[in-house]
């Protein structure tokens, strides 16, 4: 029975101007889909050269041509190696043999065999299908055989195989027809009963129906032998059936010989049925054909000049070249042949153990007589990750394939540096080996990772490179492989690492700006992508406690287990992962990565390295919404991250400049940036959040009104500062040294500050109500702001101002009564006082002109009474105008700039001094006796003349006189509205005696410069002048209008 599956696809044979033959057997057609689609075109490449087409050809034209172009033998055997469950030792060198779909059998001597050259256990194809179509199980060793004398014939010639197609001269031909022909050709055949010629015959692996149509089968009938009634020959053995007669017992008309007992010998190995194809020389199909030539043993050669390893006979021998077939899988076409019976393949921990069995070495290694072990072989390895290991120091060795076999790539170093070697594009069916150092195997062309037949680099820390992967790509097992390192050079395709294998530990992408998959690394420690520019990267099926790592690569989905580590590196985009619920991210250090992340079932969020990481979306957002912690103290470099979900119990950031934005807050929520330079902005604050910046200069922005004391904000070491933008009326704050006031801020409340608090930063021109000011509280000014002075906790504050400032001090309680003000302007800065506490001001200093106004400054009652400037260097102006100065001033003190007083009045006796530079003290509306200590420099003074007082002019030192060196008038002081009989000008500090009126100015000069008095005056133009001996200079200065006499001078 046939029928027309296909055993691959005909679009493929079609493209190549052949079809595929379609009629094979349905039990061989199920054994046959399991071998690869390429190696099933190489086993039947010489069939498919033929335009022979199924149903029309000649049979035996069709066996030709396979059998002259296949190798010897591969016409009756069928590679089962990649259908291949279990195989066992049946005992007598017998193998028994299960496969991956559940159909077993048993093998005997002869009827399986390694292909050398293709490193496959291929089994006699009638064994097979007598497996598949329910024939029983054959054993060709039987203990006991009662042969009948008929059946025992000489054995017929055998012709070599492959040689040309020819016919001995006339045939034999069966009773029915008449004399031999004298040509050679085939003529119909006449089939006796029991006959198998009818049957189909093996072409190329592969079962052929003959061109003869509706041919029944028949069972074999043979002679009684002992019990066994009647014995199943399968079709393979059919096509060498010999009758009695004709040559020998006789071609052509005798009972058909039957097998599977002794021939010529009992206990001997029949030589019939099994072991070979027909070779081309015979007639195919007839009854009359040459048998099939008996396997020599493997001393003597092995099966048809195969070398003597091929055939193992007997025991466990036996069951080992069976599995070490398995152990070398390759398809079809393989050509690879191991230097060694090495084991150190993909074998499972089942088959190692076999193997490892002292007598399976012995056997493999032809030394199976011996049931002793040598202790000193060296047989035993040992793997770097897991697997077995027997690798060499002299080089990496490239066995077989299509590339060549044999090559090698020494390493001569003693070192563990391992040796490297290439495998050039289209490479197929190599056997690779490599040393007990750190090997480096590159496959020019990446899918040719999918062709060898084995690779085992052995000890060390290897390394396959896969260069130009431009496919789709599934690597076949790589043995003793840890680093596997790919380089993408085309978009949509996939890395699938289901069939590497247990040992690889490291699988690194470069993705060279293109889109790549890379699935089923769920045994692989680690995976690398770089390069990928802001094409999709998909990772698939990473297991839990494994790690990613991206690098320039910013548009990456991975699915992960519950536990991920990812490694980034310059990634710009997006991440999204799937599953994971507790995620490190470590971040490459000197690198800057922002990019949005994804994660919904992500719980626990850390970050780890000393590269710089910006997560652009909101941790608590719908991406991020099952996140309840942040942990992010052990990075090295900065971090920035927002908060916005009420899920988000504890933050915590590392030892760099951090930035967290809390824009929605848990209640209980804690807040730790630790160290570095830290940015925290506050827009929402659970009822009991904490939050502490640690150590270094922290800056806190708070813009929502804290509204319990159960919320804290801790700056902790460093100098911080915080930035409200909101009114401070409650909540607790520590360890903050700066407070900058802004935005729309009205008031503050300092006592909520502990005494670290030391800089109060105005930075509104808004009013703002400053309540508890203390003495340590320095209150910096912005130009033109305002501030109101509510309480404080001692009587003064000090105030730096940035140019103008208004302050409204009526402070109560706690009454801050002194102000120490500098100005910090390049520009004339104006400070308007109101408000009724005020006592004492205090100009510390300034960078320009400074003006007082105010009604505190004019005002005759509850205005400052005391101003003191003698620090400033620059000129101070008191007062707009006369009528518009001090009003209730009890002391002056100016400093050495050119300044300028208007008093108006105050207590009496109150002490003007003018200090140096050339200062005005307008005093012309001041009806209050006052004195007004000159200073050095051109001073004027002004004072009221009808105001029916005393007032002093006081000069107190030497250097409060212009010098002259004549009766000079010139740039002298001058007293304007002096009152002649009441006012007074003071010379008591000098120590001086005598006065004398000169005649002249030059005559007042002479008197003092000559020693005749120390004090001349001298009246001219209603003016008077006066000279005073100073010691070695003389000094002077004039009484504007006014004519002085002896009695206005005390001495």
């Amino acid at each position: 029975m046939t029928t027309t599956a296909c055993a691959f696809d005909q679009t493929v044979a079609t493209g190549r101007s052949a079809l595929e033959i379609a009629t094979i057997t349905p039990g061989y057609a199920a054994v046959r889909a399991h071998r690869p689609l390429k190696g099933r075109l190489a086993s039947r490449a010489a069939l498919l050269g033929t335009s022979v087409l199924a149903g029309v050809f000649g049979m035996m034209a069709a066996e030709a041509v396979a059998q002259q172009y296949n190798l010897p033998g591969s016409g009756g055997f069928t590679d089962v190696s990649s259908s291949i469950n279990v195989v066992t030792d049946a005992g007598a060198g017998n193998i028994r043999v299960i496969l991956a779909d559940g159909v077993q059998f048993v093998a005997a001597p002869g009827q399986y065999q390694l292909n050398p050259m293709a490193n496959q256990l291929q089994v006699a194809t009638d064994v097979l299908l007598s497996a598949y179509t329910g024939g029983a199980p054959m054993m060709a060793q039987q203990s006991s055989q009662a042969m009948m004398a008929t059946q025992v014939l000489s054995a017929p010639p055998v012709y070599a195989a492959n040689a040309s197609l020819t016919l001995p001269g006339p045939q034999y031909v069966q009773a029915g027809f008449g004399a031999p022909t004298g040509m050679a050709t085939y003529q119909p055949q006449a089939y006796t009963a029991g006959q198998y010629s009818s049957q189909p015959s093996v072409v190329g692996g592969y079962q052929m129906q003959p061109s003869s149509a509706n041919i029944a089968y028949n069972t074999p009938t043979m002679a009684t032998m002992n019990q066994q009634a009647t014995q199943y020959v399968p079709a393979y053995s059919a096509g060498a059936q010999m009758a009695g007669g004709g040559y020998g017992g006789g071609y052509g008309g005798g009972a058909a010989t039957t097998f599977g007992g002794a021939h010529n010998a009992f206990g001997g190995q029949a030589g019939f049925g099994g072991f070979a194809p027909v070779p081309v020389t015979q007639a195919v199909p007839m009854a009359e054909v040459a048998a099939a030539p008996v396997a020599v043993s493997a001393a003597s050669g092995g099966m048809f000049g195969l070398p003597s390893w091929a055939l193992i006979g007997g025991g466990v021998a036996a069951a080992g070249a069976a599995v070490l077939a398995m152990g070398g899988l390759g398809g079809e076409g393989t050509t690879t042949t191991p230097a060694t019976n090495s084991t150190a393949t993909n074998y499972s921990v089942s088959q190692q153990a076999f193997l490892n069995d002292p007598a399976v070495q012995a056997a493999l290694n032809g030394n199976s007589n011996s049931d002793e072990d040598d202790d000193d072989s060296d047989s035993s390895s040992s793997g770097s990750s897991g697997g077995s290991s027997g690798g060499s120091d002299d080089g990496i060795t490239v066995d077989g394939g299509s590339d060549g076999s044999g090559s090698t790539d020494d390493n001569d170093d003693d070192s563990n540096d391992g040796a490297t070697t290439t495998i050039s594009a289209g490479s197929q069916n190599q056997s690779i080996t490599g040393t007990t150092g750190d090997d480096t195997v590159t496959f020019a062309a990446a899918e040719d990772a999918e062709e060898f037949n084995s690779i085992d680099l052995a000890s060390g820390d290897d390394t396959v490179v896969l260069q130009d992967m431009d496919s789709d790509v599934t690597p076949k097992d790589l043995n003793n492989v840890e680093n596997v390192e790919v380089q993408v050079t085309a978009s949509g395709n996939t890395l699938d690492m289901t069939n590497a294998g247990d040992d690889v530990e490291s699988v690194t992408v470069d993705a060279d700006d293109n889109t790549v998959t890379i699935t089923n690394v769920d045994t692989i420690k680690s995976v690398a992508v770089s390069d990928a520019g802001a094409n999709l990267v998909t990772i698939e099926n990473i297991d839990s406690g494994n790690s990613v790592s991206l690098t320039e690569s910013d548009n990456v989905e991975i699915g992960a287990g519950a536990v991920l580590e990812l490694n980034v590196n310059e990634v710009n985009g997006s991440v999204e992962i799937e599953t994971t619920t507790s995620l490190t991210v470590d971040v490459a250090d000197g690198t800057d990565n922002a990019f949005a992340l994804t994660a919904t079932a992500l719980t626990n969020l850390t970050v780890t390295g000393d590269g710089a990481i910006t997560v652009n979306n909101d941790i608590g957002d719908s991406d991020l919404a099952a996140v309840t912690s942040f942990d992010g103290s052990a990075a090295g470099g900065p971090v920035n991250i927002a908060i916005d979900g009420t899920g988000v119990e504890d933050v915590d950031t590392g030892s760099a400049g951090d930035m967290v934005h809390i824009k929605g807050s848990h209640a209980d929520a804690t807040y730790d940036t630790n160290g570095g330079n830290d940015t925290v902005e506050i827009d929402d604050f659970g009822t009991s959040a904490v939050l502490n910046t640690g150590s270094g200069g922290d800056k806190i922005e708070l813009d929502v009104e804290l509204t319990s004391t159960n919320q804290q904000i801790d700056g902790g070491d460093g100098s911080d500062t915080l930035e409200v933008s909101v009114n401070v009326a409650s909540g607790n704050f520590d360890n903050i040294e700066t407070l900058e006031i802004g935005g729309g801020a009205t008031a503050v409340d300092l006592e909520l500050f502990d005494e670290e608090l030391d800089t109060v930063e105005v930075e509104t021109t808004s009013n703002v109500s400053l309540t508890k000011i203390g003495v340590s509280h320095d209150i910096e000014t912005v130009n033109g702001a305002t501030v109101t002075i509510v309480s404080g906790t001692s009587d003064q504050a000090t105030f730096i101002a940035a140019g103008d400032l208004t302050i409204a001090n009526s402070s109560t309680v706690t009454a801050v009564e002194d102000l120490d003000l500098s100005f910090t302007s390049n520009s004339a800065s104006t400070l308007t006082l109101t408000g009724t506490a005020t006592e004492k001001l205090v100009i510390e200093n300034a960078d320009a002109a400074v003006a007082l106004t105010g009604a505190a400054i004019t005002s005759a009652a509850s205005a400052v009474t005391s101003i003191d400037a003698t620090a400033l260097t620059t000129a101070l102006t008191v007062g707009s105008a006369a009528g518009s100065g001090a009003g209730n001033i009890s002391a002056i003190s100016l400093g050495s700039g050119n300044d300028t007083a208007y008093i108006d009045g105050g207590q009496a006796g109150a002490d003007i001094d003018m200090g140096d530079g050339d200062d005005t003290i307008d005093a012309s509306s001041n009806n209050v006796a006052m004195d007004y200590l000159g200073g050095s420099g051109k001073d004027a003074i002004a004072l009221d003349g009808t105001n029916n007082v005393q007032d002093d002019i006081v000069f107190a030192e030497t250097g409060d006189f212009v010098i002259v060196t004549s009766g000079s008038t010139a740039d002298l002081d001058t007293i304007t509205g002096f009152d002649s009989g009441e006012d007074k000008i003071d010379l008591n500090a000098l120590n001086l005696t005598g006065i004398d009126n000169g005649s002249s100015l030059a005559d007042a000069y002479s008197i003092v410069s000559g020693g005749t008095a120390d004090v001349a005056y001298y009246v001219t133009g209603g003016d008077t002048f006066v000279y005073v001996d100073l010691g070695s200079t003389v000094g002077a200065f004039e009484l504007t209008s006014t004519s002085a006499v002896e009695a206005d001078f005390n001495l």
